[in-house]
């Protein structure tokens, strides 16, 4: 009663490693990405993925903002008269934490606030929020 024990090992490893190669291939590639929290859900895209600008409008020019690094400036406008304060809100790239506001603005009108980011990280995410247009898409800018 003899057994080939070398058959039965080398069919269960060549079983495990199709099974690991089929798992491999059939992985996002967001799961290879470093975990970002910047996606304030699980279906928002992480900041990694965003646009690359300074800059971001809602849609219509309802309002909008400009990110200054050099002085940490963000220059903001909320061009409807409606009542809603509008706010900018941002992220570290990389970093497990929550959305921080930088600045808001009264209704209708401009203005410009300093709030210092840490250039210890790399990138920000930031986008904006009023209760008119709710979140915009966010946008990726260097610190």
């Amino acid at each position: 009663m003899s057994t080939d024990w070398q058959g039965i090992r080398r069919t269960a490893a060549t079983a495990i490693a199709a099974g690991v190669a089929a798992a491999t291939f059939t992985a996002s590639p967001a799961a290879a990405r470093p975990p970002d929290a910047t996606a304030s859900s699980a279906a928002g895209p992480s900041c990694y993925e965003v646009p690359y600008a300074n800059r971001l409008q809602a849609k219509k020019n309802a309002a909008g903002v400009i990110f200054v690094r050099k002085g940490d400036y963000w220059r903001l406008w909320d061009n409807q008269r409606d009542e809603w304060l509008v706010r900018v809100e941002y992220n570290y790239a990389g970093v497990d934490d929550g959305w921080k506001t930088a600045a808001q603005h009264a209704d209708g009108g401009q203005g410009t606030v300093q709030h210092n980011v840490s250039e210890r990280f790399r990138y920000i995410c930031f986008r904006l929020y009023s209760p008119r247009f709710g979140y915009t898409g966010a946008v990726r800018y260097r610190t």
